[in-house]
């Protein structure tokens, strides 16, 4: 099980009342005495408190952005020891100071963009690169540096079809702790599932507009971790799939929200989803 804790007091709705936050997937539920979102997991609890802020500035006339970005993470985590994994700090690979540790980091974005849609693009390129200090000396017990980058091109293939097409990968100092390791980002495939140093991810996806506001999808990838990137070509394939729906819910925004089902290596999974599905940065 994995817990997480997005945010310090319940979020209010309209009019000063309190919100309900229910979820689809009965992996995830929501603690009001802990005011925090749970996931279950592999026989392993994180409890974390976070804040990610990002600040990017258009490039004159351009398409690119740039600016800085901040990172904090103040986690506890726990391990089923009844279970069948050895104990943390041994066979885990995983040090007793990662158990109860703060990462605190700075970095840069350098970003592209020139999809015809935030939502649901049918042309254009999204891409961004990234990399992070995290440092002693802003308030990290790590000290290791983080590189991220994905690229999203959109590709009309005529009449109702659009081709999307996924690359992604990050790159983890060697000094990183286990919760913030490179892994496979991928539907079908729970996050944090595969880690090592180093990933790389790809992932197409078909969409095919029925009727003015229906759309179906159609998705699929692989993705490898590895300690370093020459070692990929001797890592495992993990595969991922799965179809979806969305339907258009705000014309003005080309807004379209919608479920996705997806099978991983191991399990099924489901999801509620907004867009392409590709709108984590």
């Amino acid at each position: 099980m994995r817990l997480f804790r997005p945010f310090a007091n319940p979020r209010p709705a309209v009019g000063g009342q309190s919100q309900t936050i229910e979820f689809p997937n009965h992996s995830r539920s929501y603690d009001p005495t802990r005011r925090a979102v749970r996931f279950w997991g592999h026989d392993n609890v994180i409890e974390a408190s976070f804040l990610i802020q990002k600040l990017t500035f258009k490039l004159g006339d351009s398409d690119f952005f740039f600016g800085p970005t901040q990172k904090l993470l103040v986690t506890h985590s726990e391990f089923d020891f009844n279970s069948d994994l050895p104990p943390a700090g041994s066979g885990l690979g995983i040090l007793s100071d990662e158990l109860d540790s703060t990462i605190s980091g700075l970095g840069l974005t350098l970003g592209y963009d020139t999809r015809n849609s935030m939502f649901s693009p049918t042309r254009g390129t999204k891409a961004y690169a990234s990399y992070t200090v995290n440092d002693e000396a802003i308030g990290s017990d790590f000290d290791y540096g983080r590189f991220d980058a994905e690229l999203c091109q959109y590709v009309p293939l005529g009449g109702p079809f659009t081709l999307g097409l996924r690359a992604q990968t990050a790159y983890v100092g060697d000094n990183a702790p286990f919760f913030d390791l490179a892994s496979i980002h991928l539907r079908g495939i729970q996050a944090g599932r595969y880690v090592d140093n180093a990933n790389l991810t790809f992932e197409a996806e078909l969409r095919w507009d029925v009727s003015p506001r229906w759309t179906v999808v159609g998705f699929g990838g692989v993705g490898w971790v590895a300690d370093e990137y020459s070692a990929i070509d001797y890592s495992n394939d993990r595969w991922a799939g799965g179809t979806g729906f969305r339907y258009l819910i705000a014309r003005q925004y080309d807004l379209r929200m919608g479920c996705d089902v997806a099978r991983g290596p191991e399990d099924w999974a489901f999801y509620v989803t907004v867009g392409t599905g590709w709108l984590r940065d």
